[in-house]
C-alpha cells in the first residue's frame, strides 16, 4: 500500500501489535520513533503521521493532516456477477482507476451462488476495495452496491448518466473509442461488464431499452476483469 487509510480523524493515535497500520509500519515499512509516513481519513483529507513511539507491543503516531483531495472520475461500473476471484480483483482494480461507484448484478447466464459467496456474505469486499484505494495513494471509496438483477442495475442510474455503454464483442454498434470521442466523457459515465458466459437476447434488450450504446475494445475476447 502507498497509503494507509483509517477512520479516526485524532492528531494523536495508539494502534496496539495486531493492528495492520502497525503490522505495515514495523513489518514492511520497518520504521523507528521520528520518522515520518502517509496516512488518510477515509473519504477525507492525507496527511503525514510521524512515529513519536514504537515497540514489541504498540506503536503512537502524531498525524498532520492536509487537505481533501479533489474527486477523479464520475465513473459508474455495472458488471455482470462473476465467479469471486474475479468480483475481487475487480473490486480491487476498479478502486485503485478511482471509479466513482460499482453495481453488481446477477445475470441469467451466471451461477446463482455467486451472490451468496464470502465476498459478499463476509464483507471481503470491502477489504478488496480499501486496497485498491490504497494503492492509488487516494482517500475516496467508491459505493459497491449487489443489487438482485439488471433491471435494478439500470434503474437505480441517476438521470444525469448521460453516457451509457455496455461492453459486447458481438453486437457492438462501435469501439469504445468512438463511444468516447461522441460523447462528453466528463459527463457522468455509466459503463457495463460482463457477464463471463455474455449477455442474453433478453439483457440486451433491457440494455437498449435504457439508452445504453454497445461497444467493443477490438476482436479479441477478454475475461470480465481485464476489460474492466
Amino acid at each position: 500500500m502507498n497509503i494507509i487509510l483509517l477512520d479516526d480523524s485524532r492528531n494523536i493515535q495508539l494502534f496496539d501489535k495486531d493492528s495492520r497500520v502497525y503490522s505495515h509500519v514495523r513489518d514492511v515499512l520497518r520504521m523507528q520513533s521520528g520518522d515520518v509516513f502517509d496516512i488518510g481519513l477515509i473519504n477525507g483529507p492525507r496527511g503525514k503521521a510521524e512515529i513519536q513511539a514504537i515497540d514489541d507491543y504498540s506503536l503512537k503516531v502524531e498525524i498532520n493532516w492536509g487537505e481533501v483531495p479533489e474527486r477523479e472520475r464520475n465513473v459508474t461500473f455495472l458488471l455482470g456477477l462473476a465467479r469471486p476471484q474475479t468480483v475481487q480483483k475487480q473490486l480491487n482494480v476498479l478502486a485503485t482507476l478511482g471509479v466513482s461507484r460499482m453495481i453488481f448484478f446477477p445475470t441469467e447466464r451466471g451461477e446463482a451462488s455467486y451472490a451468496s459467496s464470502r465476498v459478499w456474505r463476509d464483507g471481503k469486499w470491502e477489504r478488496h476495495v480499501l486496497e485498491g484505494v490504497e494503492q492509488a495513494f487516494a482517500t475516496r471509496l467508491p459505493n459497491v452496491e449487489l443489487l438482485d438483477s439488471l433491471e435494478d442495475a439500470t434503474c437505480c442510474l441517476d438521470g444525469d448518466v448521460r453516457n451509457r455503454c455496455v461492453l459486447d464483442n458481438y453486437e457492438a454498434e462501435s469501439s469504445l473509442r468512438a463511444f468516447k470521442t461522441r460523447s462528453d466523457i466528463s459527463a457522468t459515465t455509466a459503463i457495463a461488464v460482463g457477464s463471463e458466459r455474455g449477455w442474453t437476447a433478453m439483457e440486451r434488450e433491457q440494455f437498449r431499452a435504457n439508452g445504453f450504446v454497445f461497444a467493443h475494445m477490438g476482436q479479441r475476447v477478454m475475461r470480465c476483469e481485464t476489460a474492466a
